[in-house]
């Protein structure tokens, strides 16, 4: 056992007093290559499919990516069919140090390019394996899945403009002018397309861990004061305008990371008409524009200031945790999972409500006391919009909300007298 674990650790350069640990992430683009070779046992003889993986960008040595056993695990999950586009996680060899014992965690997704000609013959087919790889102790990788799923879309457009920018007449023109001097003609055509799809994505893949994880603590930064009411927009569900901005792909993230259902240009609520003593709720529809420009100016970068009481906690509570992309996560993903239970009772309540005056009073005082009253209204309206019995009940709680304001505010004044 003692001659394994020191196997290992020469094998990372490591001496017999402790070894250099792996640093915290990694990434690595395969390209798949599916050959044909023929074997022969005796006098018969067999065509076996071979798939290896010609490394396209990596930031792994080559002796790193053996300890990690990666291209094993990765033709093993090729093999059986599990790698798909979709993308998933698993865990990698483990690592032993003589001080700990480390678990890589990654995740892998199987990319594609299919590019056609006018006619729409398909003239290339080529699949790519996306690795992210995380090394660090304790980290829940998992609850960044979609970002990493998003991350590995963004990789695919990358790999397919390349495809496009290759077998253009421009690219191939510019491949054989004696005057280009970066460009080795001499290389074969499959060896110039890998280098240019490297080219592409190089950039990109080297901050994924910064892109698909640590944007929460940029845009809390960015924001500061003015989070409760990103946050706010995100949960009602209103169309969000970025302007050009470096964190204006922080800001898209973060507001898919929060919201809980799709933006909507305006909701429109009706009721029966026969009741002239409702209004209808009022609620701003404005498009939201942030301006990340002004972040350093006396200007706000929000062009609103809506927001309530839950958001503001909301938002102290993702300030105190800033550094942390993990306990945001699970302190987003915990308040998202409240909002939805809460949904799941009101909804109960308002069903009742139709033929129970009682059930409509509880539903009233749940909303009423609630620090996210206008989110939870909005959200019932949507899930409601095309029952009319349930529009006339939150239509109703609405007014009765209005008037209790109304009556509260008038009194507060005349205390105040």
């Amino acid at each position: 056992k003692m001659e394994w674990l020191q196997g290992i650790a020469d094998s990372l350069g490591g001496k017999p007093d402790g070894i250099a640990p792996l640093q915290n992430t990694y990434y690595c683009l395969y390209k798949l290559e599916h050959n044909v070779k023929t074997t022969s046992s005796g006098s018969l003889k067999f065509l076996v499919e071979e798939t290896p993986l010609v490394v396209i960008s990596t930031d792994l040595s080559p002796e790193q990516e053996k300890v990690l056993n990666l291209r094993k695990y990765l033709l093993q999950k090729i093999e059986v069919g599990i790698a798909h586009r979709e993308g998933s996680l698993g865990m990698l060899s483990t690592v032993v140090y003589t001080t700990k014992v480390v678990t890589p965690t990654c995740f892998y997704a199987l990319l594609s390019v299919d590019e056609e000609d006018e006619q729409g013959n398909t003239y290339v087919k080529d699949e790519f394996l996306l690795c992210l790889i995380v090394t660090a102790e304790n980290h829940c990788l998992d609850i960044f899945l979609n970002d990493l799923k998003r991350f590995a879309a963004d990789i695919e457009d990358l790999i397919r403009e390349g495809y496009i920018q290759f077998f253009s007449n421009e690219y191939m023109d510019d491949v054989e002018d004696e005057e280009v001097e970066v460009k080795d003609t001499s290389k074969s055509q499959a060896l110039q397309l890998n280098e240019l799809v490297a080219s592409q994505c190089k950039g990109l893949l080297s901050r994924w861990y910064s892109i698909c994880v640590e944007y929460m603590r940029r845009v809390i930064e960015l924001l500061g004061d003015e989070l409760p009411v990103l946050l706010h927009s995100a949960l009602m569900g209103k169309i969000v305008d970025i302007k050009p901005h470096p964190c204006d792909e922080d800001l898209s993230r973060f507001i898919d990371t929060v919201r809980l259902s799709e933006p909507e240009p305006e909701l429109e609520i009706e009721y029966n008409a026969d009741d002239d003593e409702l209004v209808d709720p009022e609620f701003e529809d404005d498009t939201v524009i942030i301006s990340p420009g002004n972040a350093n100016t006396e200007y706000s970068m929000i062009n609103t200031t809506e927001t309530n009481q839950f958001c503001t906690e909301w938002s102290q509570d993702l300030q105190a945790v800033k550094d942390n992309p993990v306990q945001i996560k699970n302190d987003i993903d915990q308040r998202k999972e409240k909002i939805a239970q809460e949904l799941v009772h009101l909804h109960k309540l308002i069903n009742q409500a139709k033929l129970d005056h009682y059930a409509l009073y509880a539903a009233y005082r749940e909303l009423k006391e609630n620090k996210n009253q206008d989110v939870l209204l909005v959200l019932l309206l949507k899930d409601g919009q095309n029952d009319t019995d349930t529009k006339e009940v939150l239509a109703v709680i609405y007014n009765y909300t209005r008037e209790k304001d109304f009556v509260e505010d008038e009194e507060i004044g005349s205390d105040q007298l």
